[in-house]
């Protein structure tokens, strides 16, 4: 199945960015847009932009795939910090 897994952009958990091994298969997403990973989230207590880590990019729903924006030349460090400065511009 697809595994996936939450980094909040603004908890210690984007850590997790530097240990993740296969760094072209991050994902930015926008979780509002997509209906069938809603439920994963507790959409009131969650960045509308999040950070999802998937081991296999050829199996995502179709309506994630619509809004996913994945570059695979970005390093960790460059995308934690454009999270970061998305977040910003929206607080």
């Amino acid at each position: 199945g697809l595994k996936l897994r939450l980094l909040s952009i603004k908890g210690k958990s984007m850590n997790d960015l530097s240990a993740t091994s296969n760094l072209q298969n991050l994902i930015a997403l926008d979780v509002r847009r997509c209906p069938s990973i809603k439920k994963w989230f507790d959409i009131e207590k969650t960045p509308n932009l999040c950070a999802i880590w998937t081991d296999d990019p050829t199996n995502l729903p179709k309506d994630i795939e619509k809004t996913i924006q994945i570059n695979p030349n970005l390093n960790p460090s460059d995308f934690v910090r454009q999270l970061e400065s998305k977040q910003k511009k929206k607080d």
